[in-house]
């Protein structure tokens, strides 16, 4: 949602710097990418679909990286913790407003959704100012609004949103918030696209700051506030809550989900 694009400090943060605490206890490996950022893997990568989820520099991100899974983009029914075909969900497009019925224009910007374009005319805005595309296992990301990977998208039967401009070919969107808590990107590391949010609560420059220093360069983001709830599947095909249902839960519209190829 435009106008709360962060969220609040409460029991939430706390589910999650617990979670936090208790999978890096069962942390099994560990090494320097970089001399400022430090990667610990929590996980072991297997060859068929999984989720691999790293502490990033210092314990300050948590990225969630999808492996050998396809990207899709959902609107109106929320993806069902029992599709075993799912490994990871979470909101994408901010939502316009709290409605009890779902209407295609309270997804902001353009998007596609089941092979349609929607809200083919909106403009750029001060909260949606970039273009996200993905098709045929490669991510693309671009200031604005993009109509040539808006197009592109379509002939390929893939995916399309908008949303704030966080970085762009290692430039820098105007969003500049200074509010101390948790913010969540659409990005690339290591060129594997992924998710990633700060463990701690931070202001928005600083996440940035710290995503620059892992050598991320592009980077979209990704509703939170109200809208944060979130979950992948893990090895052992447990569902795993990153942020646990909330009041607003009810009133989210579009999700991102990665399953597992055909």
């Amino acid at each position: 949602m435009p106008q709360k694009v962060g969220m609040k400090t409460n029991d939430n943060m706390k589910t999650l710097i617990l979670f936090l605490t208790i999978v890096s206890i069962g942390a099994c490996k560990s090494d320097s990418t970089r001399q400022d950022a430090t990667t610990t893997i929590l996980n072991n990568e297997k060859k068929e679909s999984s989720i691999r989820i790293e502490i990033l520099n210092n314990s300050q991100f948590i990225c969630f990286t999808p492996i050998d899974c396809q990207l899709e983009y959902v609107v109106e029914t929320p993806p069902a913790t029992s599709d075993s075909t799912i490994m990871l969900s979470m909101a994408a497009s901010f939502t316009g407003q709290r409605m009890e019925t779902f209407k295609y224009s309270n997804i902001c910007g353009t998007y596609l959704a089941d092979s349609v374009v929607y809200n083919r005319n909106s403009g750029i805005t001060t909260n949606i100012d970039a273009s996200f595309a993905y098709w045929n296992d490669s991510a693309y990301f671009a200031k604005g609004k993009d109509k040539d990977l808006l197009d592109s998208a379509i002939k390929n039967n893939g995916v399309f949103f908008m949303q704030k401009h966080v970085l762009c070919n290692g430039e820098r969107g105007q969003m500049n918030l200074t509010k101390l808590t948790i913010y969540r990107v659409l990005a690339k590391h290591n060129d594997k696209l992924c998710v990633i949010q700060n463990t701690q609560p931070m202001t928005y420059p600083s996440f940035v700051d710290k995503l620059e220093e892992i050598g991320v360069r592009d980077a979209i983001y990704l509703d939170m506030g109200g809208w944060k709830y979130s979950w992948y599947r893990n090895n052992e095909g447990k569902v795993i809550e990153i942020f646990p249902t909330s009041n607003d839960t009810k009133y989210q519209t579009n999700w991102i989900v990665f399953k597992k190829k055909d």
